[in-house]
């Protein structure tokens, strides 16, 4: 699975059309091929930051995202930030759940 993060501060006067623009790509992001995810957060701080952040199956169908025109669309407000852009793109091999928590803490707690 790959897990992509992409964070921006869109400029104040602009910021609910980038909300807008970013909303509007979501729905169809989920439907298609491979994406797990497609979740659109607003940071609660001073700079009012986007986020968007996706989760795809493999590398071939995020490939694919990414020559879309849904992913130009996106591009061109990632450009349109005040700071530079965080994007990231995380290869996850193995997520694990509770048993995680239960490893750590031990069987009595």
């Amino acid at each position: 699975m790959i897990r992509v993060s992409l964070r921006m501060i869109p400029p104040k006067e602009t910021r609910q059309q980038v909300l807008g623009a970013l909303k509007a790509v979501v729905e169809p992001t989920r439907a298609g091929t491979g994406c797990l995810r497609c979740n659109l957060y607003e940071e609660i701080s001073e700079e009012s930051a986007l986020v968007l952040v996706q989760e795809w199956a493999c590398r071939e169908e995020l490939d694919n995202y990414l020559r879309s025109r849904k992913f130009l669309r996106i591009l061109g407000l990632l450009e349109s930030s005040r700071e530079e852009p965080d994007v990231r793109f995380d290869v996850i091999e193995k997520s694990l759940g509770m048993e995680l928590i239960f490893a750590a803490r031990g069987p009595d707690k």
